[in-house]
């Protein structure tokens, strides 16, 4: 005899195990994109504080939006991938992009912090045509 809560029980460690599932090939990328997103936002508030700007929560709160939809990318991202079989990993290429976004956004933060262009010498010192990925 089944009660209603075993057979809530049941159905939540089976939609647990399978968002495990569909997480777990992933979770490399989901972890530096979180990392990422975290330093991003650490060296934002120290640059903004560097600048003496007001630090608002509304600007607070992006933080919580961009690794939102940055979860969200990847999971369709690997999805897509999963469905599809594709050749082009998209999960690799959305991870990358994203990853490069914020690396460029904590340089432009480093760089407020201690007053010298970061991103000018850092793109300086690649090749074309990945020189121009940070202008």
């Amino acid at each position: 005899m089944n009660s209603k809560y075993t057979d809530i029980k049941v159905w939540i460690a089976g939609a647990a195990t399978n968002l495990f599932a569909v997480i777990l090939p992933i979770q490399k990328f989901l972890m530096i994109v979180v990392v990422m997103v975290v330093i991003d936002f650490i060296t934002g508030i120290w640059a903004a504080i560097r600048r003496k700007d007001k630090i608002r929560s509304r600007t607070m709160q992006r933080t919580t939006l961009k690794i939102t939809v940055y979860m969200v990318a990847l999971l369709t991202g690997h999805y897509i991938d999963v469905v599809f079989e594709s050749i082009i990993q998209i999960v690799y290429v959305l991870a990358g992009v994203i990853v490069l976004t914020e690396f460029k956004s904590v340089l432009e933060n480093l760089s407020d912090i201690i007053g010298y262009d970061l991103v000018e010498k850092f793109s300086s010192k690649l090749p074309p045509p990945f020189n121009s990925l940070f202008k």
